[in-house]
C-alpha cells in the first residue's frame, strides 16, 4: 500500500468498501465505508455514528465533521464517509468526467454531517499523518 504510514509488523484495520470499478459488489445492499488510511486516531465508533446519522437524516451520504487542532470551526472530513451503494453510478460518472474532489461530488448529493465533537472525542481524530516523523511526534504528544 503505497503512501500509507505504518511501522514494521503493524496491522491495519480492514476497510469495508463496495466496489466502484468492475467486478461484482461484495456487499450489494450495504452502505460502503470509505476512510483514509493515514489517520491513526480515527474514532472506533466511526461506522456506528456515521450509520446512525445516515439513517436519522434519511441521507445518501454521512460525512464526518470535527474540529481541527486548536480551531473552533467544525470542518467536514470527506474522506471519512458512509455512502449508499446506489450512488455508485453517479460517482462513476463524476470520476469519468474528470471529477476528483470528493467534496465537489458530495455537494450535489443528499449529504449529512456527523459531528465528532462529543465529550471524549479527540480533536486529533482525523489528523492526517504522512511521515514516520509525524507519527513519532504524535506518539510523543499522546504519551505526555
Amino acid at each position: 500500500m503505497a503512501g500509507v504510514v505504518r511501522r514494521p509488523g503493524q496491522r491495519f484495520i480492514p476497510r469495508a468498501s463496495g466496489r466502484i470499478h468492475g467486478g461484482p459488489d461484495p456487499l450489494p445492499d450495504a452502505p460502503a465505508l470509505h476512510r483514509g488510511l493515514r489517520q491513526p486516531l480515527f474514532p472506533l465508533d466511526l461506522v456506528e455514528r456515521l450509520y446512525n446519522c445516515l439513517q436519522e437524516a434519511d441521507a445518501d451520504i454521512a460525512m464526518a465533521a470535527a474540529f481541527e487542532g486548536g480551531e473552533d470551526l467544525m470542518r467536514p472530513q470527506p474522506v471519512f464517509c458512509l455512502l449508499k451503494v446506489e450512488l455508485r453510478e453517479r460517482l462513476q460518472a463524476f470520476m469519468q468526467s474528470g471529477g476528483r474532489k470528493i467534496d465537489a461530488w458530495t455537494a450535489g448529493e443528499r449529504t449529512v454531517l456527523a459531528r465528532f465533537d462529543r465529550p471524549g472525542d479527540d480533536r486529533r481524530a482525523f489528523l492526517n499523518i504522512n511521515t514516520l516523523q509525524q507519527l513519532d511526534q504524535l506518539e510523543q504528544e499522546s504519551a505526555s
